[in-house]
């Protein structure tokens, strides 16, 4: 009756947050066309701050409808690696003001995947989230690659890593803060809903981590009609 009582808790509290979060995005984003270079750039990340809150509200959201059945997909055929260059380029502030460098290696050949576009770019979004929160001056590397009859994406970072403690609750739903790296701000609910996402598609999702030598985490796609 907890469990049930804070998700019907946090998801009240996500749908009135989330009206104030568009109007910030939008008004630093007409402030932005109306101001100079640098404080158009000072606009830019008051837009990615607002896109990383909203994610953080969407976030509670989608655990709410995957407890009670509700979260659905909507596949289409569509090539990841325009998918994964958007949410890149949408995260990009976020990382530069982190002091971090985004590196980008696609596959531009790559079959088709089923896949429903805005899914997949909130996980691809998620994991820079992750790995920012623990890279500092640092890099971040996206790679694509064809895998037997699925497309692999990895996300690559050269921050904290990650404990063995932590590794062993990383994909549950509100993961123990003591598991957690003491510079974690999220809301310990990213990996579990990108997990449901991934496996929901007919994917995998695995992280590779210790503490000091940064962390990997790779999911993969099917490719073709019987992907999903």
């Amino acid at each position: 009756r907890a469990d049930q009582a804070k998700t019907v808790f946090l998801a009240n509290i996500s749908h009135e947050l989330k009206t104030p979060l568009t109007v910030i995005s939008n008004y630093a984003q007409t402030s932005k066309r109306r101001l100079g270079e640098a404080d158009g750039q000072a606009m830019d990340l008051i837009c990615a701050e607002a896109d990383r809150m909203a994610l953080m509200v969407s976030q509670l959201l989608d655990v709410t409808a995957i407890e009670e059945g509700r979260l659905r997909l909507s596949p289409r055929p569509c090539q990841l690696r325009a998918v994964v260059k958007l949410a890149m380029d949408t995260y990009y502030p976020l990382a530069v003001q982190a002091g971090n460098r985004l590196v980008f290696r696609p596959v531009y050949d790559l079959p088709e995947v089923m896949a429903d576009k805005g899914r997949i770019r909130q996980v691809v979004l998620n994991l820079l989230s992750n790995a920012n929160r623990h890279t500092r001056d640092g890099k971040i590397t996206v790679a694509l690659e064809a895998g037997d009859g699925c497309v692999r994406v990895t996300v690559t970072d050269t921050g904290e890593g990650i404990s063995p403690e932590g590794m062993t609750h990383l994909f549950e739903r509100f993961a123990p803060k003591e598991n957690r790296a003491g510079s974690d701000t999220g809301t310990g609910l990213g990996l579990y809903i990108c997990k449901y996402i991934i496996e929901s598609h007919g994917g995998t999702i695995a992280v590779d981590s210790a503490p000091g030598r940064g962390t990997a985490i790779a999911f993969t796609l099917p490719t073709g009609s019987g992907a999903g």
